[in-house]
């Protein structure tokens, strides 16, 4: 049986004989292949919603104890220095600095799971924009695509003409220690760069 949803495109040098003579049954079923692939595309669009993800990097921003953590009942040396405030998700708290996130807290979701064992910034920055961990990646230089750009590459962008993938204020290279670009994938994949600070005078 040839399922129309939930299949790549046909593609006729990777068919299997099961597929071929599914095929060669269409018509049985008053359905051509160019009816099947119609209905495929109509399913893959209805599918697709008008999504997308702003994934804040934090390059040197404050520790998850100091924000969503702070682990108020742990020895004075691990706990975060701020004081905890009750949310609208009951049993959690955030940082009294927070105080306009703690009525949206049951929108959010906290992972309090993702670690590493790396003790240098560049090979855990690495790791998390990509996936995949590399030692020295500083001296390395970026391995693998970043996630923006494998989503530019295998969904493309939401509209026609705009872009899939954009970096605010503009994507650091591998040698700044934050690994945002395509690697493997090519220019097409890499993420159109904001320009950097609307504020300066040479912002373009």
């Amino acid at each position: 049986m040839l399922e129309i949803s939930g299949n790549p495109p046909l593609d006729a040098r990777r068919c299997s004989r099961r597929q071929l003579l599914a095929l060669g049954a269409l018509p049985l079923a008053g359905l051509s292949l160019a009816d099947v692939l119609t209905a495929r595309q109509a399913q893959a669009a209805e599918r697709r919603r008008d999504t997308a993800v702003i994934f804040f990097w934090l390059a040197g921003g404050p520790s998850h104890i100091d924000m969503f953590d702070m682990k108020p009942r742990a020895p004075e040396e691990i706990r975060g220095p701020f004081r905890p405030i009750p949310t609208s998700l009951p049993g959690f708290d955030v940082c009294d600095l927070l105080p306009k996130h703690a009525p949206l807290a049951d929108k959010l979701t906290v992972i309090r799971s993702l670690h590493h064992n790396l003790s240098v910034h560049d090979d855990a920055s690495h790791w998390v924009q990509t996936g995949y961990p590399l030692l020295s990646a500083r001296e390395r230089g970026q391995q693998q695509p970043a996630q923006g750009a494998v989503v530019s590459r295998l969904r493309g962008p939401q509209r026609p003409g705009m872009p899939a993938y954009v970096c605010i204020p503009e994507a650091y290279n591998s040698r700044q220690g934050f690994y945002q670009r395509a690697a493997y994938l090519g220019a097409r994949c890499n993420p159109v760069d904001a320009g950097g600070d609307p504020k300066l005078g040479n912002y373009r």
